[in-house]
C-alpha cells in the first residue's frame, strides 16, 4: 500500500532487467561471483517483486474471483517463462551465434524497454476501473 502495484511492478521490472545487463557484464569478465549477484540476487528480487505485485493486485480487484485471476496471472508468468526459453532466448542465440553473454544484453535491454509498458498497464487498468463505477449497468429484461 505504501507505494502502489504500479511503482513495485515498474522497480520490479527495473531490477530483473538489470540483472539481466549485469550478468552480460559477468559473462563477458567470467565472474562467477558477479553472475550471482546480477542474475540470482538482482534479477531474483525483480522477478519477485513482478509476479508478487499483480497476484496481489487482481485479488484486490476481483475480491469475488481471487481464484480465478490469480491463476490467470500465475498462467501469464508461466506462458512468459515458456516464450522467453522456446523462442526469445534461441532467437537471440541464434542471431548472436552463441554468445551467452550476447545474449543475455539483449534480453536485458528487451525487457528494459518492454516491462515498464506492460507495468504502466496498471495505471490504465486502474483509471477504466475508476471510469466505469460512473457508468450505470444495462439492465435488459429477461423475457421468456
Amino acid at each position: 500500500q505504501k507505494f502502489g502495484p504500479r511503482k513495485l511492478a515498474l522497480i520490479g521490472a527495473f531490477l530483473y532487467a538489470f540483472g539481466y545487463i549485469i550478468s552480460y557484464f559477468a559473462l563477458q569478465n567470467e565472474s562467477l561471483w558477479l553472475l550471482y549477484f546480477g542474475y540470482g540476487i538482482v534479477g531474483g528480487i525483480g522477478l519477485g517483486l513482478a509476479y508478487v505485485t499483480p497476484v496481489a493486485t487482481v485479488s484486490k480487484w476481483f475480491p469475488d474471483k481471487q481464484g480465478l485471476v490469480t491463476g490467470m496471472v500465475v498462467m501469464g508468468f508461466g506462458l512468459g517463462a515458456l516464450l522467453m526459453s522456446k523462442l526469445l532466448a534461441p532467437i537471440f542465440l541464434e542471431y548472436f551465434e552463441k554468445d551467452l553473454a550476447k545474449t543475455f544484453l539483449a534480453i536485458g535491454i528487451t525487457l528494459l524497454i518492454l516491462l515498464p509498458f506492460f507495468a504502466n498497464l496498471m495505471k490504465m487498468v486502474l483509471w477504466l476501473k475508476s471510469r466505469s463505477r460512473d457508468l450505470t449497468p444495462l439492465r435488459i429484461p429477461l423475457v421468456s
